[in-house]
């Protein structure tokens, strides 16, 4: 393992890809994890060999604390590098313990992001991060809210799971909220357009691909909308009911190919719709 520093990932260049962690080394660390977490189990059957219990086990924190040989190296390499902390994570379990992902997170590696907050620049947006580090990263406000739409409108929302994207959203005013109508989640999506406003988004809304925006939009749209039509041969047939309930009477005939009218829910809305159509009629 190379012994790369903060200085060095900060420099502009600097290959992210560098701090992943070999095979060889994922092992020697995790053993070493493994004696400590064996070690302090042994100290612990020794100083209880006569109280009779019959069961021990190292908390996370114990772990942790006696893992000094972690060095500025690991502590990057557990930011930048998802399957290396996995695999440290992985320990625990094999011991009956809890994964350590979120203990290390919110211990160690959270008290190293604080002191070298300069490093969000980086790991926001790298894939490699695991999502709980910016969360945590969030959460704690250890890079700015204005920093991070920064990122997210130079096209890192991608790299942003979506339980992050929910949160920046809920933070953030509606004019910064427009930026999310472009994320690959529908749920954030749907989201955004509830915080700009839907009623003044819905041409966008009804041309979203998921089904879960397309339904709100028809859900909020008033009986008779013109932009009902565009949803006549809609592919979702919870869409594609919710407008056969709204849509105008008379555009009502243009949606008798559809192949929802199988299914007798549909054929039911159908039928109340053509029968109040007739006792409308002078």
């Amino acid at each position: 393992m190379h012994n790369y520093s903060v200085k060095d990932v900060l420099e502009d260049g600097f290959d992210l890809s560098l701090l992943k962690v070999s095979y060889d080394d994922n092992l020697k660390i995790c053993d070493k994890i493994t004696k400590i977490k064996e070690a302090i189990i042994a100290r612990k059957k020794s100083s209880a060999a006569f109280n009779g219990r019959q069961y021990f086990y190292a908390s996370d924190a114990e772990v942790l604390s006696e893992s000094t040989f972690l060095t500025e190296r690991h502590m990057l390499s557990m930011i930048f590098d998802n399957t290396f902390l996995d695999a440290i994570s992985s320990v625990s379990a094999q011991y009956g313990g809890r994964y350590l992902s979120w203990h290390i997170i919110n211990t160690v590696v959270g008290s190293f992001i604080t002191n070298n907050y300069e490093l969000a620049d980086k790991f926001m947006t790298w894939k490699g991060t695991n999502d709980l580090i910016k969360q945590y990263c969030v959460q704690h406000s250890i890079i700015s809210h204005e920093k991070l739409i920064s990122y997210i409108k130079n096209g890192g929302i991608s790299a942003l799971p979506e339980s992050l994207q929910t949160l920046v959203l809920e933070l953030c005013s509606p004019s910064d909220a427009a930026i999310f109508v472009d994320s690959d989640s529908e749920r954030v999506r749907l989201l955004a357009f509830k915080k700009i406003g839907p009623l003044d988004n819905l041409d966008k809304m009804v041309k979203d691909p998921a089904c879960l925006v397309r339904k709100y939009a028809v859900r909020i749209m008033a009986p008779k909308d013109e932009r009902l039509a565009l949803f006549i041969s809609d592919r979702s047939c919870d869409v594609f009911s919710q407008a056969l309930q709204k849509i105008s009477i008379e555009l009502v005939p243009m949606m008798l190919g559809s192949s929802h009218l199988k299914k007798r829910r549909i054929k039911d809305i159908l039928a109340q719709r053509l029968e109040a159509g007739q006792q409308t009629k002078p």
